[in-house]
């Protein structure tokens, strides 16, 4: 595991030296200040500097430093990522190359809020199995998912008011009402900015857990020229979004849900979304006792720094607090 750490001059590797009187003095490897990574240069940092040249001009298929170029790295990292987790995904660019990717985009999308891992070793734990058809895109932004053997044909469109944490406390109506309204969406963001008070950390999560369910609906309309997928901006014909007030849980086990669908769930409730018998589905909605969760993960450190995490449910909630991630 490692990342990459820059500053303005570059030139911090200066600073990591070792120096030794001899070389029987020099420790092993694993105990020196700095060392080299080989990896793909797009897993490590992918840049966006400049536009793309509109069709027509010199090299206007270079995508390097542009932003379709790096959003083009983000879903090559993505299907990476994927597969490890045992989730079948297309290939990124379409059969026509860079021109139809450009067209029409990728050949699947899958974004998600870097506190869902952000070490892939722990974003595995919490996604496991399932497939994502050819056209299909799924957002996730909620740090606390359980993904299992989730097949997506579509659009999924995941989003807690607070994925990470919360700064204030709001009612639970004006609340539902300004994030069913696209409020809290970064993809409504106005880029004016506001102060904001510091976030307690685990505070009125949202909490999704997904097992064996399908997604099918008609997803992105991949022929727009409107579409700009590095900006989150598409057409979508139908998706299946579920949103999460302050301190929400959503669950669905063994169902499959079609069409157009949309589960807003109220401030500190739980809605469970389970078959019908008919090929549809029932949904249940119970206020959580004392506004505490019914699960939640829980992190172990083992050697050489693994992150191991086991599901946490509850029996009795008096000993669970909000205050968790």
């Amino acid at each position: 595991q490692a990342g990459r750490l820059e500053c303005t001059m570059q030139n911090l590797a200066d600073s990591l030296a070792n120096v030794y009187v001899s070389e029987d003095s020099i420790p092993e490897q694993s105990n020196l200040d700095s060392f080299l990574m080989f990896n793909a240069r797009r897993r490590v940092t992918s840049s966006a500097k400049k536009r793309r040249k509109p069709a027509g001009e010199a090299k206007n298929m270079d995508l390097h430093q542009t932003p379709e170029g790096s959003f083009l790295d983000l879903q090559r990292n993505a299907a990476e990522l994927l597969q490890s987790c045992d989730i079948s995904v297309p290939d990124v660019l379409p059969q026509g190359g860079l021109a139809e990717y450009l067209r029409r985009g990728p050949e699947f999308s899958f974004v998600y809020h870097p506190a869902l891992g952000p070490m892939w070793d722990v974003l595995r734990q919490k996604v496991h199995g399932g497939s994502l058809a050819t056209g299909s895109e799924v957002e996730l932004e909620v740090a606390e998912l359980q993904w299992e053997h989730v097949n997506v044909n579509g659009s999924l469109l995941i989003e807690a008011r607070y994925p990470v944490g919360s700064s204030q406390k709001e009612s639970s109506l004006e609340g539902v009402a300004r994030f069913a309204a696209g409020y809290f969406s970064f993809s409504s963001f106005s880029g004016e900015e506001e102060p904001v008070p510091p976030i307690e950390y685990g505070r009125d999560v949202g909490r999704v857990r997904l097992q064996n369910v399908v997604v099918q609906n008609r997803g992105v309309d991949r022929e727009d020229p409107g579409n700009i997928y590095w900006q989150r901006k598409v057409s979508r014909r139908e998706a299946c979004r579920i949103l999460l007030g302050a301190g929400a849980e959503f669950t669905a086990k063994d169902v499959c849900i079609r069409g157009d669908q949309e589960f807003l769930v109220p401030d500190y409730c739980r809605m469970v979304v389970a078959p019908d018998g008919d090929g549809g589905v029932t949904v249940d909605v119970q206020k959580l006792p004392g506004k505490k969760a019914t699960w939640k993960w829980s992190y172990f450190l083992k050697e050489r720094g693994f992150i191991k995490l086991e599901m946490v449910e509850s029996r009795s909630q008096a000993h669970f607090i909000d205050n968790f991630l």
